[in-house]
């Protein structure tokens, strides 16, 4: 299978750790991205509330980008906010004959014309869980995280809306109310995954812009409700989600106390030091929530 691989916004600037790590362990695992260069933003969240046209061909673009130039089989990205934007352009092509014909015209126009709402999207969590696994992870570990406990934590759009996400309608989908590859991902280092009640919770990361009380409120029950459960760092597959829950987390443990107070990484990072990679290589100095000091505590840097 051929992948074109897509970054987003956020992995070229904020979230640079998840996009190394990312390349990290596919690349220790055979698996082969090619980085679509020539994209755009994806329009995330905000551009179907101002534009419904443009919220498709934002992502339409990405994705004949990825066709026409590599001829991917496939584009996958590691952002919850990307995934839900390719998803929806590729249902829209192919539930709304009105949509479909005005992308097809704009791309035309301004890129390859090859897309037609026929290329499949994997996020790169479902695609490492289903390509690799956990037995293979176990396999490669070198240094086990024995002793870290771990929240595994997804967001909201990792698989929902099902309506969109096709879960139980297409294989190799998690699970969309109680999802797990991740958690079976990070077993295989030797880490214990904490069960938490807001696992599958929204972060409020999408409301930042319009309310930012209100996300800060939903950050803080998630990184609470991990701590809560004994968590010693929480691990998620998001950059929209790392925004919400590291980078803003100062402000949101100064609103809501020290029960906010959790490190945050990239489940990625967790894989790739287990594989024996360096935290400097894997960018784990780079968190607002310093997962440093509990990695050092436990051995592992």
């Amino acid at each position: 299978m051929k992948l074109g691989y897509f970054p987003g916004c956020s992995l070229k600037g904020m979230a640079r750790a998840y996009d190394e790590s990312t390349k990290i362990v596919a690349e220790g695992f055979g698996i082969e991205l090619m980085e679509v260069d020539d994209f755009n933003c994806c329009g995330a969240l905000e551009a179907k509330g101002s534009n419904e046209k443009l919220s498709y061909m934002l992502p339409a673009r990405v994705m004949d980008s990825a066709k026409g130039r590599f001829h991917v089989d496939a584009v996958v990205t590691p952002c919850n906010g990307c995934y839900h934007s390719l998803l929806r352009a590729n249902a829209a092509m192919n539930e709304d004959s009105a949509a479909k014909s005005d992308v097809i015209s704009f791309l035309k126009d301004v890129g390859y014309g090859t897309y037609e709402g026929d290329i499949d999207v994997r996020h790169f969590l479902e695609l490492f869980y289903n390509e690799v696994g956990p037995e293979k992870v176990k396999n490669a570990v070198k240094k086990s995280l024995k002793g870290l406990k771990v929240a595994s934590y997804y967001g909201c759009l990792y698989e929902r809306p099902k309506t969109i996400t096709k879960t139980g309608y297409k294989s190799k989908r998690d699970d969309s109310e109680n999802p797990y590859f991740q958690d079976e991902l990070l077993a295989a280092t030797g880490a214990e995954v904490v069960k938490f009640e807001a696992a599958a919770s929204c972060c409020g990361g999408a409301h930042a812009l319009q309310d930012e009380s209100l996300a800060a409120t939903l950050s803080a029950a998630v990184l609470s409700a991990a701590k809560k459960a004994g968590a010693d760092i929480l691990a998620l597959p998001c950059p929209l989600c790392g925004a919400a829950l590291d980078i803003k987390q100062p402000e949101i443990v100064k609103a809501h106390g020290n029960d906010a107070k959790i490190p945050v990484v990239y489940f990625t990072q967790l894989i790739g030091l287990a594989m024996g990679k360096s935290a400097k290589d894997l960018k784990l100095t780079d968190p607002i929530s310093n997962p440093m000091e509990i990695l050092k505590s436990k051995g592992l840097v």
